[in-house]
């Protein structure tokens, strides 16, 4: 049995599908259509125990404009190293998301060193971010503190993701859903200008997500891995290759950055994918053009 938090949510979806697909037994976790709801969580596990083998915990907070300090430590470093240290306890595999945020504008790289040296020198441009990080260093610590621990752990540092399922998301939703919803409604497509017209990141499509988690699932490899492509793309690419994929011209209207993103806005992220590589990850990931074509044909009509 494998229980999914954030069941409800964009990748979590896609991981109980994939799962389901498999023949496993899942239950699921999340605010609406779940099985339990995430309050009553940890009463439940005490009550199941053994039949859970691995937690699967995607759920979060995941708006980078979040503001309630209180309630993004709760919901996303509390309640995280709350299942981390429960499945550390009861011999559960345990995966969970972490994310390219913690980076902040990635001027020490992008690498996804574990050692508390490095992660303190990391400067997340928002709370969802420094959440993150924070969740992070609390699951490393105490993993480490361990003297006797066999039960499996690994932290995903999702770059950005896209696909379909992430309609819910409102305006955290990616580019190339924003850009098909604006296009239906017969709007134009306008990005940043000024310096962020060069910003560009690493956009990987849900379905790679999906593959790495389940390759966790079925080896015993524990850390943090970044989970990216490994290519950085620009707005304006994946803008216009968005288009094309919609039939639609190139036409692109540039506008100023709104304040509130001043200095919070991460310009460049590309994952560092040495340490994935190194333990025997070898799928290839889809290249935009390939991700953005197979999401928009898929979910066509």
């Amino acid at each position: 049995m494998i229980l999914v938090t954030g069941s409800s949510g964009f990748i979590g979806r896609h991981v109980v599908k994939a799962l389901k697909a498999r023949g496993e037994k899942v239950v699921t976790c999340d605010y609406t259509d779940a099985t339990v709801e995430p309050s009553d969580l940890l009463a439940f596990l005490e009550e199941v125990g053994a039949p859970i083998r691995s937690i699967i915990h995607m759920g979060a907070i995941s708006s980078t404009t979040e503001t309630d300090a209180s309630k993004i430590r709760k919901v996303n470093i509390d309640f995280t190293f709350q299942l981390n240290q429960w499945c550390a306890q009861s011999g559960v595999k345990f995966i969970y998301a972490s994310s390219a945020a913690t980076y902040g504008l990635g001027s020490i790289g992008f690498s996804d060193r574990e050692d508390d040296v490095y992660q303190r020198l990391l400067k997340p441009l928002n709370l969802y971010g420094r959440s993150k990080l924070l969740a992070d260093r609390k699951v490393v610590r105490y993993r480490q503190s361990l003297e006797d621990n066999e039960s499996q752990w690994v932290g995903l540092k999702f770059f950005n993701v896209y696909g379909e399922g992430e309609d819910h998301k409102g305006p955290m939703r990616s580019l190339v859903t924003k850009i098909r919803d604006i296009t239906l409604k017969g709007e134009p497509v306008k990005l940043f200008g000024g310096k962020a017209i060069h910003a560009a990141r690493d956009f990987i499509y849900v379905k790679d997500c999906i593959n790495v988690i389940l390759w966790f699932l079925d080896n015993k490899e524990n850390g943090i891995y970044n989970v990216g492509t490994g290519t950085s793309r620009t707005f304006m690419e994946m803008a216009e290759l968005t288009l094309k994929a919609l039939g639609k011209p190139p036409v692109i209207t540039l506008i100023d950055m709104p304040s509130a993103l001043e200095g919070k806005y991460q310009y460049f992220t590309q994952a560092e994918l040495r340490k994935l590589r190194s333990i025997g990850y070898e799928n290839e990931f889809s290249s935009l053009e390939s991700g953005i074509t197979d999401y928009l044909v898929s979910t066509k009509g």
